[in-house]
């Protein structure tokens, strides 16, 4: 048979039984006050985050708070304050909401989850008309120039000609950040489009290109405007050159047999302007200077006479080009012609020296 505890044992099982009953008191309290509820209308901030850079609010439009009811137990009294909460609004969609131009409203609609609050706060209703909340804004845009991206070098010979770039459209509307506009407004926007390769071309490159959008930070399309692609024709003309030739020979055959040319000047300074690869073909033998006119071949007869120039190539088709694309400049456009019958002697200077050239020198016939 079992023995009853001592007296000295019974105190210390009375205070483990004491200690038992108090904490099992205490956790049927704990657990009570956890059950006890209150719900209360808090009026919460709105605040707006991630505004898109090309979005521009209206800086005195402010989204009023709203109101909404919460129930939370009333161990987290502490934290029913209206500072502890926030509505969060992730202004994103805006760019997709906002358009060019005038400064427009919109409604949103807030949800629960866009409420941030202490926790164990649980949401059970927006109070009537302050479910929403109203923004104003406008896309922030600019008026930019197209400027074409030309990589490479033309041709030997050829060049960008850059002044005479067509391109169309010419100017383009697109979504820009603050500064970047304002930045527009003080030396204009460029858009640079992708690379238009000219390596080794002549003649003309031209095609449809897109804007490079990657090299513009702070631009953006227009949103649901549709964006072609740009026209652009690229000019690669032949560089254009000149050449001078100097002392090139005047002549005048006469047609009479008996009667010799004296020519002054006898050479004259010619300069040619025109393409490159044409002009580094001519050489001083395929120039020929000519009077423009008849001259009265009577013997004593002195003639003023204009000049002339012309090219004689074994080529036709260069011939033509010559023609076409060259312009000449002679450093004196008129020269004197004097004319004497083979029985006269060649005039001379004042230092005793013959003047000009003997142009021509007739033989006799049999």
């Amino acid at each position: 048979m079992k023995k009853p505890p001592s007296v000295s044992q019974r105190p210390t099982s009375l205070w483990v039984l004491a200690l038992v009953s108090i904490f099992l008191a205490a956790t049927i309290w704990i657990i009570v006050k956890q059950q006890e509820t209150e719900t209360r209308t808090f009026r919460i901030p709105v605040e707006i985050e991630n505004v898109p850079a090309v979005v521009e609010l209206q800086s005195r439009f402010d989204p009023a708070p709203i109101e909404a009811r919460f129930t939370f137990p009333k161990t987290r009294e502490r934290d029913a304050d209206e500072t502890n909460f926030r509505v969060v609004v992730d202004a994103k969609f805006l760019k997709d909401r906002f358009r060019p131009g005038d400064f427009t409203t919109i409604t949103e609609q807030i949800q629960p989850s866009q409420i941030v609050t202490p926790e164990d706060f649980r949401f059970l209703e927006f109070l009537p008309g302050s479910s929403t909340i109203e923004l104003s804004g406008r896309l922030r845009t600019a008026m930019g120039s197209v400027q074409p991206t030309i990589v490479g070098e033309p041709a030997e010979g050829f060049f960008v000609d850059r002044e005479r770039i067509l391109i169309e459209p010419r100017q383009i509307e697109v979504a820009v950040s603050q500064p970047v506009f304002l930045e527009s407004q003080e030396k204009g926007l460029t858009l640079p489009t992708v690379p238009i390769p000219v390596g080794g071309q002549s003649g003309v490159v031209s095609g449809n290109y897109e804007l490079d959008w990657n090299l513009m930070p702070g631009v953006e399309r227009i949103p649901r405007r549709e964006y072609s692609a740009v026209e652009i024709i690229v000019p690669l003309p032949e560089r254009t050159i000149t050449r001078t030739f100097e002392e090139v020979p005047m002549t005048y055959d006469p047609v009479r047999a008996d009667i010799y040319a004296v020519v002054e000047p006898s050479v004259l300074g010619v300069k040619v302007t025109g393409p490159q690869s044409l002009l580094n073909r001519l050489t001083p033998g395929m120039l020929n200077l000519e009077t423009r006119r008849f001259i009265d071949e009577t013997p004593g007869n002195k003639v003023e006479t204009l000049v002339e120039v012309r090219f004689e190539t074994e080529n036709p088709a260069m011939n033509r080009r010559i023609e076409d694309e060259v312009r000449v400049e002679l450093d004196q456009n008129t020269v004197t012609i004097q004319l004497f019958s083979l029985d006269e002697t060649e005039p001379e200077d004042d230092a005793g020296e013959t003047t000009g050239t003997l142009q021509a020198t007739p033989t006799a016939g049999p």
